[in-house]
């Protein structure tokens, strides 16, 4: 197993790990600038979030192009999420179509980001753009609690087709064949209760953990739709918590993209 500063290393070296990173640190000058006293002691922490946001939007100008085509994918039911349900496949297209609008208008203000092509429109721009990020948010959290209040049924479970007189005969004596077999083999029979207790056993372990990540997807929705929310005063909340909930939101986001990279490391 490689080393914790080996680790780290791929983790920054990668592109979904360094955004991540600097969100992360982005997110702490955030707070300390929030918690200053002075406007002068909070200065530098301000230049420096500034900063990290300005140099995080250039990992994300051509993600446009993913979300137009994941919305696409879920919209045709190439995707694999479209299998969930007429619901979950309008609020999927909903939040991917809401999300690539967002990207797609804040690449437009780039230029006027870094001072080099002032507009008078820019800011306008980026408000829209910030209000679709607000409602691709709200689309996926009410899918979310939809998938934990209506959990998906097996495969199979709505197929299962009657059987017919004749079907029901042929499986009766299959079924009693069957027992007469089982009550001569206590080993066979013990070894199939075994399989189905371990089948069972991995099905709630797959139920308890997908549970898990649809409430960890869920606190940090929570978190980062403070960021349009205040900066559209569609929430009122101060710049600390929000900043706070940036850094919670961007622990819990690094815990898995951690894991993926150092897993893509390890092929």
């Amino acid at each position: 197993m490689p080393s914790l500063l080996k680790q780290f290393t791929n983790y920054t070296n990668s592109g979904l790990g360094l955004e991540n990173f600097l969100r992360l640190v982005q997110s702490i000058c955030q707070v300390v600038a929030a918690s200053t006293a002075s406007a002068t002691e909070a200065e530098p922490w301000s230049i420096a979030w500034r900063n990290l946001a300005l140099s995080r939007r250039y990992f994300r100008y051509f993600q446009f192009v993913n979300c137009f085509e994941r919305a696409w994918s879920v919209f045709s039911g190439q995707d694999t999420s479209s299998t969930g349900g007429y619901v979950l496949r309008t609020l999927d297209v909903g939040r991917w179509s809401c999300l690539g609008g967002y990207l797609f208008l804040e690449a437009f203000t780039i230029l006027h980001a870094l001072n080099i092509y002032p507009t008078h429109w820019a800011k306008q721009t980026l408000l829209e753009s910030f209000k679709l990020w607000f409602y691709s948010m709200i689309f996926a959290m009410v899918g979310i609690i939809w998938q934990l209040l209506v959990p998906a049924s097996s495969p199979g479970s709505s197929t299962t087709k009657k059987p017919t007189e004749k079907e029901g005969a042929v499986v009766t004596k299959e079924v009693e064949k069957e027992k007469v077999i089982s009550q001569g083999d206590d080993k066979a029979d013990s070894t199939k209760t075994e399989k189905n207790r371990t089948i069972t056993t991995t099905g709630d372990k797959d139920t308890t953990s997908n549970t898990t990540r649809l409430l960890t997807e869920l606190v940090i929705l929570c978190c980062d739709i403070l960021i349009p929310g205040q900066t559209l005063g569609w929430i009122d909340v101060d710049f600390l918590t929000v900043s706070s909930a940036a850094v919670l939101s961007s622990l819990l986001m690094g815990k898995d993209k951690w894991v993926k990279v150092q897993n893509q490391g390890a092929l």
